[in-house]
């Protein structure tokens, strides 16, 4: 339920700036809603964060996530951040800030196609998506959920 209404005001909150930008926009390659997620096969995981992540065709973007396990003086959850992203051949850059204002920079590196899990039913059969990965693996990475890969 909560994860439903987290949802539904993310699209909301997508479509209004869409509709502030000249109208709906078809979606390019990176924009969209993508949604936290992992590798298969968690049977024994119990830290999972869990979070949306919107691209915006305005070159803004929007993250509502929060973080099983954090350590001080990191945010507590939930953390929702605005800013501004880039992209450069295959890699989607946000441009954030900390809470004492300094920048810094998250590069997350595409991937077309890859088995994941989503952070709220990381024990359900994987589905195939679009990812953009913070590392090497797919664990912590966001997965798209709209618009949706088409098979």
């Amino acid at each position: 339920m909560k994860t439903t209404i987290i949802f539904s005001w993310i699209l909301v909150a997508a479509i209004a700036s869409a509709g502030a930008a000249g109208g709906p926009q078809p979606a390019a390659r990176f924009e969209g809603i993508w949604k936290k997620c992992y590798e298969p096969g968690l049977e024994e995981a119990s830290e999972i964060d869990s979070g949306y992540l919107v691209l915006m065709p305005d070159k803004r973007y929007y993250e509502l996530s929060a973080s099983c396990c954090h350590l001080p003086p990191e945010p507590q959850p939930p953390f929702s951040s605005l800013g501004a992203y880039t992209i450069q051949s295959e890699i989607v850059t946000l441009q954030a800030k900390r809470f004492d204002g300094s920048a810094y920079e998250i590069p997350l590196r595409y991937r077309a196609q890859a088995k994941a899990v989503f952070f709220d039913a990381p024990r359900a059969a994987p589905d195939e998506v679009e990812a953009l990965l913070p590392g090497d693996d797919l664990n912590y990475a966001w997965c798209r959920v709209f618009p949706a890969l088409r098979r």
